[in-house]
């Protein structure tokens, strides 16, 4: 299409962070008139930016600011924090070779980082009249992205065995730069002993 023929007319629309329907409007405007091969006007609305709008991930910061007498601003301190989500599968396989149970789940954050998980694995058993708790803990590195990724961890025991039945497990951020938000998960998985 000749440059000539290309009016491009610029109107305020509703407010974003990253990419916004108004970054499509040009192109889909230059399809649409190759299309019917006549001019189009495209034009969208607060309500279908805010309905067909790509949302960006949450984000959290803290800003703090300091001010002399005069107004000026004498200092600024802007922390921008990664938001991570953690979770547990809930089926724990048992390597009936070695007793180690794989732990797994998946993790994501708003931005790359790499930083260690501490995983615990208890399962209550019984044991005449008592109860005793079965544990495991590790603490392997991670690395996430903004794209949910796998991360499995083998619970080895220092003591005892694992028996198939209920556990719970917890995983949570541990030794994370400042700027990444703290973030846990923590639920019921079932154990299962699988045998070859």
């Amino acid at each position: 299409m000749p440059a000539e023929k290309i009016q491009v007319r610029y109107q305020e629309g509703a407010s974003n962070y990253g990419h916004g329907c108004q970054d499509d409007a040009a192109q889909a405007a230059a399809i649409m008139s190759q299309i019917t091969g006549k001019p189009v006007r495209l034009q969208f609305m607060r309500w279908d930016e805010h309905g067909w709008d790509n949302y960006g991930p949450a984000q959290m910061t803290d800003i703090r600011a300091g001010i002399d007498a005069s107004g000026n601003i004498t200092a600024f301190e802007f922390t921008d924090f990664t938001n991570i989500t953690i979770t547990i599968d809930p089926n724990v396989k048992v390597d009936a070779a070695n007793g180690r149970a794989l732990l797994t789940g998946t993790i994501a954050c708003s931005r790359d980082e790499t930083f260690k998980l501490a995983l615990e694995l208890h399962q209550d058993q019984k044991v005449g009249k008592q109860v005793i708790d079965v544990h495991a803990a590790a603490a392997p590195q991670v690395t996430c992205g903004t794209t949910p990724t796998t991360w499995a961890q083998k619970m080895i025991l220092t003591e005892g065995a694992w028996l198939n039945g209920s556990a719970r497990a917890t995983a949570q951020t541990y030794q994370a730069p400042e700027w990444v938000a703290q973030a846990s998960a923590a639920g019921a998985v079932k154990v299962s002993i699988s045998r070859k």
